[in-house]
């Protein structure tokens, strides 16, 4: 049976891989949308009016705007690469805490990691992940959160046994 470091190894790998490989085909990160959706910011504002436009238009995913004017100030003129690089990093962060939140709940060593893969290399994953939209990296945020509330479960499990007994039970 696989240990859990070579199986985060494997995943990391096939991760890391197939993207090499996507981008040799010419998939690219889409920065068209932009512009275009209506629940970012424009670029313009971001770029010249950041904080005012932000807090103004609340309405609008602030946080993500917030990202969004973030990395046009820092990258402005590679501003597609660096999304990209943020979106391959939270790619890969989704790939091995599902593994880990599978493993976390008991599911075997091997069916994690195949579902994990499978995940990982499912072309709705890759679309995803070249589409600057704010679905992406709520999914990571999920699942990390989910890992995070699994632990915090079973900690709590361990250490409820010394309250067991008393007035209040």
């Amino acid at each position: 049976m696989p240990r859990r470091g070579t199986c985060l190894a494997l995943l990391a790998a096939a991760f890391v891989a197939t993207r090499i490989l996507y981008f040799q085909w010419g998939i690219r990160f889409d920065i068209e949308t932009l512009p275009v959706y209506w629940q970012f910011v424009d670029p313009t504002l971001l770029l010249h009016d950041f904080w005012r436009s932000v807090f103004y238009l609340e309405w609008q995913p602030p946080l993500f705007n917030v990202f969004l004017g973030a990395m046009l100030h820092l990258f402005s003129a590679h501003a597609a690469a660096a999304f990209q690089s943020v979106y391959l990093g939270l790619g890969l962060a989704l790939s091995l805490s599902l593994f880990e939140l599978m493993r976390a709940l008991g599911v075997d060593h091997r069916v994690s990691l195949a579902i994990a893969l499978f995940f990982t290399l499912s072309p709705s994953t890759i679309l995803y992940e070249n589409l600057l939209f704010y679905e992406y990296p709520l999914t990571v945020l999920f699942c990390i959160a989910a890992l995070f509330l699994q632990r915090f479960a079973n900690a709590g499990k361990n250490s409820t046994a010394r309250f067991s007994s008393g007035p209040w039970r």
